[in-house]
């Protein structure tokens, strides 16, 4: 149920000031960490903090979804509790990253809101001129027969959107959208994410450059190429995500995300709350803004304003559903 998770509407935030576990470990940590994980689940791990401290928390399960880093790297994640408290893990290949629910953001007020602030993402239409035109086909190919169905969301970060910590990154935006993909949504298939830095073509494109509809055509195309030079298979369930800093100059003030469904792309800034990700995804998974639901303690991942709210970190039950049919619809035949 979701209320059951709504504690998790203050929970995904790392806070270092407060001596969260660092993102970085050395290799005595991450051997540790593995050797009690091997013995068993639950168990009681310790991580170190920022503050040369340790903070403790009990792993209770491990999520199964695939995610690989730059440089060949892999993460895994990891429900946990801390003091009785839900918490996710995140293990990369060079970091241990704890995020718990004692670490929330502050509610978004009135003194806070700027143009920049209060509005989430757009769903934008792709011109009829182009979504139907061969050339500008990113979706599969016989040559791009793959061996099951998979949702695989490719995330390449701009060189100059200052994501230079992968585990940090992961925990802000990504792993509690796949905690509520596997145990929520249920979709049927494993979901797999890819995180790419210093793609030439790719993370320095200049986005402010043209109409957005054009770059975001861009990323697409390029990412499906880039996807493929690496073995993948490009589906109408592969995503591609550019994350920038400051949003595109030839967006709207207050956007701070846009996505385009027949194009299977978004862009999303970091300037914005770490929800938005979620937000776009949805759109690109068939969720809608009129679906959201403005709950009592919080609203839901298509809401498109967040102002003197919080976040459920979790779509409604109807755009679970609306994501669900999305899948099995665009599913290989």
């Amino acid at each position: 149920m979701k209320l059951r998770n709504s504690i998790l509407a203050t929970a995904l935030c790392l806070s270092f000031a407060t001596g969260s576990p660092t993102a970085h470990a050395s290799a005595d940590d991450l051997a540790s960490f593995d050797a009690q994980i091997a013995r068993g689940l639950p168990t009681r791990v310790c991580l170190p903090t920022s503050k040369s401290g340790q903070r403790c928390a009990t792993v209770t399960q491990r999520l199964y979804s695939q995610i690989d880093t730059p440089q060949g790297g892999s993460a895994r994640l990891f429900e946990a509790t801390v003091n009785g408290r839900p918490a996710l893990i995140v293990r990369t290949d060079t970091g241990l990253d704890l995020v718990g629910a004692d670490e929330h953001e502050p509610v978004m007020t009135l003194a806070d809101a700027t143009d920049a602030l209060p509005a989430t993402g757009e769903a934008l239409p792709a011109p009829v001129a182009l979504t139907n035109a061969t050339a500008y086909t990113v979706f599969e190919s016989d040559a791009d027969a793959a061996p099951e169905d998979a949702i695989h969301i490719w995330i390449f970060l701009h060189d100059t959107a200052g994501e230079n910590d992968h585990a940090k990154f992961l925990n802000r935006y990504v792993d509690w959208w796949i905690k509520d993909m596997e145990k929520t949504i249920k979709p049927g298939m494993p979901v797999r994410v890819s995180v790419r830095d210093h793609v030439p073509g790719i993370t320095d494109l200049n986005y402010d450059e043209g109409q957005d509809f054009e770059r975001m055509l861009d990323i697409a195309q390029r990412g499906a190429k880039f996807a493929r030079s690496e073995g993948a298979a490009i589906t109408r369930l592969t995503k591609f995500v550019l994350f920038v800093d400051r949003p595109p100059a030839n967006w709207p003030s207050n956007r701070l995300g846009a996505a385009v469904e027949k194009f299977g792309v978004s862009i999303v800034s970091n300037r914005g709350h770490r929800h938005v990700f979620a937000h776009e995804m949805g759109h690109l998974f068939g969720a809608t803004h009129e679906a959201a639901e403005d709950r009592f303690w919080c609203i839901t991942n298509m809401k498109d304003s967040l102002f003197a709210r919080i976040p459920c970190w979790y779509y409604s039950g109807a755009n679970d559903e609306y994501i669900r049919r999305y899948i099995a619809a665009n599913r290989r035949k």
